[in-house]
């Protein structure tokens, strides 16, 4: 039984068959992509024709050092930005969805969707990623994933027939031990391809481009390594007297011994009578082995602008460069973030919930009202340029620090979180004052609010003469100013003054 068999199995047979959200169109125009009976035959190369062999060359070369490395830079960033769940709708049943979300999906102990997306992040090298999503049931009736199983791109077999839209309805799976056939509809799947040309699912991956420097790279270095056991280079040559007498034994055992010549501690060579050994030059031209090796080493890693991962060894380079080059890098990271996320809320979200009925999303005009997955940017802001950037606009009116400005820098920073011992009712009342200035209806130069309660914040309660007079103020209002003070002349106020 294979793992794609076994899971389905287990526990996704309990939930009842989706219905469709998205009605297909009947008459689309053609993409040009036929399987001839399930298998693709986009690859021209002679080498990776065949898909299976194809596979095992783009698994040696996930080994190399190089493309390891390139990998790494790639999906270290992606991986340690943060997961959360939020509300399209901004209504009470859309945060209860967006609150379920995150318990099927991101509340889970047998759920680590950081590792999913790491097994799902293999797109980017490989052209397409598949993981099964498996069900089970909670006590309270509602169906959460219990597992999201990853599928090695090795053991497929076949793809399904196209529907009318151009994509595989099903997934033929060969399981490598018994050699037994397991098929999964597409709609079980989580489904993510990389540059996928005429909507292909295998998709095209960044390994397709790298054969050829990595073949190239590969075979010069080996090529190199001999040179060095063989002395730089150079090739053994041994030139036999016309006058010399050597047996056909004796010459097996010098070509045995002129094969085996390897410089280390123990070589030696025992020369035979009318026998002139000296190394073979094959004329002036000298080649740098190690200058052409690093070349494709770049190469390799500014298939995905993170040449700069080398700037530094190479002298390829000043920090303008740097900069430029890690801005189109991080920009290919948001990118294969983004890809990601889409499939997501458009293939795991929508399954979920239409295995949960009681929510109400069972039709296709509800898709829109479904949460969405969403996923903190990659790597790290500039918090001191950012600050300066925020200050400024604060100084100018433009908006007021509150809570969830502070959150955000205190997030960037990685500091503990602060702690809030305010009601639901005064963290509103608050949250209406931040965004009000001076109550309901105030704008920045608004009228003056009629009433003064006092506002307990996370700082303790702060009295009405305390507050700002103006959004964007920088401290209380200057004398003089009207409603600097109850007593300025503007009536129905009383002054208020602090208890004892």
């Amino acid at each position: 039984m294979s793992p794609l068999e076994a899971t389905r199995g287990i526990k996704s047979n309990t939930a009842p068959t989706p219905p469709a959200l998205r009605e297909p169109d009947p008459n689309p125009t053609r993409h040009g992509v036929e399987p001839l009976e399930g298998i693709l035959s986009e690859e021209k190369l002679p080498q990776l024709a065949n898909f299976q062999q194809r596979m095992l060359v783009y698994k040696e070369m996930m080994h190399d050092h190089v493309i390891g490395t390139l990998f790494d830079a790639l999906s270290f960033p992606i991986l340690s930005a943060e997961f959360n769940a939020e509300d399209p709708t901004n209504t009470r049943e859309g945060r209860k969805r967006a609150t379920f979300l995150e318990e099927a999906v991101l509340g889970l102990d047998d759920i680590d969707l950081r590792k999913h997306a790491e097994e799902m992040l293999d797109f980017t090298m490989y052209g397409f990623a598949i993981s099964e999503m498996v069900l089970r049931q909670r006590s309270d009736g509602k169906m959460v994933f219990d597992t999201l199983m990853p599928v090695a791109q090795e053991t497929l077999w076949e793809w399904g027939e196209l529907d009318v839209r151009g994509r595989p309805v099903s997934f033929a799976q060969r399981d490598p031990v018994t050699g037994g056939l397991s098929v999964a509809p597409m709609t079980k799947l989580v489904h993510m391809t990389y540059r996928s040309r005429k909507r292909s699912p295998e998709g095209t991956g960044i390994l397709r481009s790298l054969y050829r420097p990595w073949y190239f790279r590969k075979n010069i270095e080996v090529l190199e390594a001999i040179g060095a056991e063989r002395d730089v280079g150079n090739v053994p040559y041994a030139e036999v007297d016309k006058d010399a007498s050597l047996s056909p034994t004796d010459i097996e055992t010098l070509e045995e011994a002129l094969k085996a010549l390897r410089i280390d501690e123990a070589a030696y060579l025992i020369g035979a009578p009318g026998v002139n050994l000296k190394p073979f030059g094959a004329g002036g031209k000298v080649y740098d082995f190690r200058q052409i090796i690093r070349d494709w080493y770049h190469n390799i890693l500014r298939r995905f602008f993170a040449d700069f991962l080398a700037t530094d060894n190479d002298n390829l380079g000043n920090t303008a460069s740097a900069k430029e080059l890690t801005g189109f890098f991080a920009l290919g990271l948001r990118y294969v973030q983004k890809q990601m996320l889409d499939a997501w809320n458009a293939q795991l979200v929508p399954y979920l919930f239409a295995h949960n009925p009681s929510f109400g999303l069972t039709e296709r005009d509800d898709f829109g009202k479904l949460p969405k997955l969403t996923w903190s940017r990659v790597g790290r802001e500039n918090v001191q340029a950012l600050a300066t950037t925020v200050g400024t606009l604060i100084d100018k009116g433009v908006f007021q620090p509150d809570d969830d400005l502070e959150d955000r820098f205190r997030d960037m920073m990685e500091m503990p979180k602060r702690k809030d011992d305010r009601t639901p009712e005064e963290r509103a009342l608050n949250a209406g004052v931040a965004k009000g200035g001076l109550g309901a209806g105030a704008g920045r130069d608004g009228p003056e609010r009629t009433e003064t309660p006092r506002t307990r914040t996370r700082r303790g309660e702060v009295q009405p003469e305390t507050r700002r007079g103006r959004v964007g103020h920088g401290g209380r209002r200057k004398a003089g100013e009207p409603g600097s003070h109850p007593e300025a002349g503007e009536p129905g106020l009383k002054r208020l003054r602090r208890s004892a």
